[in-house]
């Protein structure tokens, strides 16, 4: 497991193919757990990939999820281009944006996540941003934008 920050560390599993609609090709999706100690000392474990021995014996040790365009094929970066979700420059999928109904509560919820003032951005299906992160935000949803 690599630390990622203090209290939250992150754990590359395996590449899976995924399709994605419209899209009749699959995507590679690569598996990743992440474990975060929270603040009373117990652990929060999102999508345990691969609960092999070896992996728990890490989660066990400290006490205790942008698609990257060199794993495709030359037809998935297109699609992966065409539906806005390729590495570095990832945004929200076009069939997860029609599926946002209630967009004022979404802009909303937003405001409230620009307030945070990211420092890094953990992305569960991709490369993680550790740099320019607000802006990799800000980008990745200026389709909510009024």
């Amino acid at each position: 497991m690599d630390e990622l920050a203090p209290n939250v560390w992150i754990c590359d599993g395996a590449t899976i193919p995924f399709y994605a609609p419209p899209f009749p090709i699959p995507f590679p999706y690569q598996l990743r757990m992440v474990v975060i100690r929270l603040m009373d000392g117990s652990l929060f474990v999102h999508s345990p990939v691969q609960l092999s021995d070896a992996i728990r014996a890490k989660v066990d040790e400290h006490g205790i999820e942008n698609h990257d365009p060199n794993i495709m094929s030359a037809t998935q970066r297109t699609a992966a281009r065409l539906n806005r979700m390729l590495a570095p420059h990832g945004e929200t999928p076009l069939n997860f944006r029609l599926s946002f109904l209630k967009r004022r509560a979404a802009r909303r919820s937003l405001r409230t996540i620009m307030d945070w003032k990211a420092e890094r951005v953990l992305l569960m299906h991709g490369p993680c941003v550790t740099k320019g992160a607000q802006a990799f935000l800000e980008n990745g949803f200026a389709w909510l934008a009024p």
